[in-house]
Formats: C-alpha cells, sequence, structure tokens
C-alpha cells in the first residue's frame, strides 16, 4: 500500500476523532439545556423576551378558549 494513502487515511481519521472528542465534550451541557428547555427554563438559549411575551399571549388565549368551552 502506498504511504501517502495511508498518511491521508490516517489525517481523516485525526479530523474525526478531533470531531467527535469536541461533539462529547459539549454533549453534556446540550442535553442539559434541552432538558431544561423542555422543563420551562429557556434561560441557556439567549434573550427571552420574545417568548415570554408569546407565552403569555398564548396562556391568555387558551384560557379564553377553555372558558367559552365550559359555557
Amino acid at each position: 500500500m502506498d504511504l501517502d494513502v495511508i498518511k491521508e487515511q490516517l489525517g481523516n481519521f485525526k479530523d474525526f476523532v478531533e470531531s467527535m472528542s469536541g461533539l462529547l465534550k459539549t454533549l453534556p451541557a446540550s442535553l442539559q439545556n434541552l432538558a431544561g428547555l423542555f422543563e420551562g427554563d429557556i434561560k441557556p438559549f439567549g434573550d427571552t423576551a420574545d417568548y415570554e411575551a408569546s407565552k403569555k399571549v398564548f396562556d391568555e388565549n387558551y384560557a379564553a378558549a377553555v372558558a367559552k368551552k365550559a359555557k
């Protein structure tokens, strides 16, 4: 086998290992942020003003729809 081919493949493998290493380093924090999102904590994702405004409107509309349906 040609040494250049082996060298190229090892370089590709090195890139792969470095990429996987970076992924594995950030994966726990990403999963924790995602779990927090499902629990209602979106602060790790940045400015929440738009989300809070949308949530308020949705909650008001939902409450009105439930009240209307209950009549």
